[in-house]
Parts: C-alpha cells; sequence; structure tokens
C-alpha cells in the first residue's frame, strides 16, 4: 500500500518551486568609542555598560527607505509562500510563478531606483550629515561611493522541490538506505511544516474574526473593521493555491469559510441587529471544528 506523504511529496514536488531571496543593504551605522566613552565616564559606569551608536546618514531618510522596503518585500514575500527551511528558503505554488515573478520584477525595479536615488545623492548627504553629527561626524567613517555600491544588492533564485527520489546514489547498501530514510523523513518535516503554516493561517484569521466580533472585557462591542472581511476573503484565494498536497480537509474549510463570507457586508454587520451576533456564531462554529473532525 502506498504511503500517503509519498503521494504528498510527489504532488509538492510537481505543483510547486522553491525560492529563495536574500538583500544587501550598507546600515550607515557606526559605533563611536569617543562618544561611548563620554557616556560612561560622565555616568560613573564601566567601560563595557554602553555603547553609543551613530546614524552615518542623519538628516535624511532615503537610506531609511532603501531599509523599509526590503522589510516589505520580505513580509509581502512571507504572505503569499510557504515555509520550507529555517535558512529562509520559502515554497511557491507553481500557479503562482508567473504572477509573483512579475510582482517581484516590479519590486527589484523600484529597490534599484531606491538605490540609485540615494548614491545620487550621497556626497550631499554626507555633507547634511556633517551638520546633523557635530562633533560626532569623523569623514573617514564615510565609504566611497564606488565602495558603497557593491554593499547594496537584491538576489533571489528558483529552483525544483526536491523528491525522495533525488538522493545521489542508489546503492544497494545500509548506509545510503539509512541515509534516504533520514532524507524522507526530512522531507517529510517540511511537507508537514509547510501545510502547518496554510492551517495556521486558517486559524489565525477565524479566530481574529471572532474576536473582533465579540465584546471587549467591560461587555463593549469591539472595534470592526471591513480590512478584516477583506482579510479573510483574500485568505480563501491563498489557500486554493496554497494547498499543494491537495488536502481534502484543508479545501472542506476553505469552502465553509467561502460559504460563510458570502454576502457578507461589513456596513450592514454594524448597522443590522443581530447580524454581529449571527455571524461571530458561524465563525465560531468553525473554529471548533479545529478540535474535531478538522483536527490536524
Amino acid at each position: 500500500m502506498q504511503n500517503p506523504m509519498d503521494t504528498n511529496i510527489t504532488t509538492i514536488s510537481t505543483s510547486a518551486l522553491l525560492f529563495e531571496m536574500s538583500f544587501s543593504v550598507w546600515t550607515g551605522r557606526k559605533q563611536d568609542k569617543n562618544a561611548t566613552r563620554e557616556v560612561t565616564n560622565n555616568k560613573k559606569a564601566a567601560k563595557d555598560a554602553a555603547s553609543v551608536t551613530k546614524y552615518l546618514m542623519a538628516g535624511t531618510d532615503k537610506l531609511n527607505k532603501i531599509v523599509s522596503f526590503t522589510q516589505q518585500v520580505r513580509q509581502w514575500v512571507n504572505e503569499n509562500t510557504l515555509p520550507w527551511s529555517d535558512t529562509g528558503v520559502r515554497l511557491l505554488p507553481a500557479s503562482q510563478f508567473v504572477w509573483f515573478k512579475d510582482e517581484l520584477n516590479l519590486k527589484e525595479q523600484h529597490y534599484d531606483a531606491l538605490v540609485q536615488d540615494f548614491l545620487n545623492d550621497y556626497q550631499t548627504l554626507v555633507s547634511a550629515a556633517a551638520f546633523k553629527l557635530g562633533d560626532m561626524f569623523n569623514r573617514s567613517e564615510y565609504p566611497d561611493v564606488r565602495d558603497i555600491t557593491h554593499k547594496f544588492g537584491m538576489a533571489y533564485s528558483f529552483s525544483p522541490v526536491p523528491t525522495k527520489g533525488d538522493f545521489r546514489v542508489n546503492m544497494n547498501n545500509e548506509t545510503v538506505v539509512e541515509l534516504q530514510n533520514k532524507y524522507e523523513k526530512y522531507l517529510e518535516a517540511k511537507v508537514n511544516s509547510a501545510m502547518r503554516d496554510a492551517w495556521d493561517r486558517l486559524y489565525d484569521t477565524l479566530n481574529h474574526m471572532s474576536t473582533h466580533l465579540g465584546v471587549d472585557e467591560f461587555g463593549k462591542k469591539r472595534k470592526f473593521h471591513a480590512s478584516t472581511i477583506e482579510g479573510a476573503t483574500e485568505l480563501c484565494g491563498l489557500l486554493t493555491k496554497f494547498n499543494i498536497t491537495n488536502d481534502s480537509k484543508l479545501e472542506a474549510m476553505r469552502k465553509e469559510l467561502e460559504n460563510v463570507l458570502f454576502g457578507v457586508d461589513a456596513t450592514e454587520i454594524k448597522k443590522r441587529e443581530g447580524a454581529r451576533e449571527e455571524l461571530k456564531s458561524r465563525v465560531d462554529e468553525l473554529l471548533g471544528k479545529f478540535g474535531e473532525e478538522f483536527s490536524f
């Protein structure tokens, strides 16, 4: 009899890709030993009691915009992929590839534009920082613009999901069999982790809805925003793509949430008597199933 996990690994290897991304960004921060010494001396503290770090680009937000954008891109990637490894590799449904790659290209172009804008004004920004940093300014701490260019970069790659048959050598000996078994368990753990993330997103969304449809500790209705409904609706679409093992239980729960959300209007929930309670009851019913037939 075929192991269901074998089917899952085969399915996932043909319906998903591995995605890895990295950013390199100049931090623009430097420890100031003189300022650190002044602080510890003035406070009569030990030498290692404090550390003063100065921001070399004081007076401009151009570098901060680059850093902020990289964080936004990472968040976007995490929202549209599933976890795969502790090193940051993510699992991307193959059905999302064209859309994902097009969006990624746009984000890369925006990142490059932010970096170029910073580099074009770098010399001027250094001069401006001299006024902002006062006696803390030290021109020797600023790299040449040609050197600093190489401190920025956005890199990413796509690769196929490995399968249990990917092991390097197929030899009939105990060592290879043992390694193959460990490799299969490793893949199984990765598949389970990816699908667990999909389940967790569903649970967190339902729990968020239930909380905001309820009352606070004083019995007052909590604020309920249209974005809560919109987020749950978007999740229904994502779960269709994230269900890369064709988990029938996950699909059943997704459909039930979709039915609950059908025709729901945030304005009506706020105005119509009993609408909030009715929706909360249906959401709580779904939440209850996590401990019953849809346990995982």
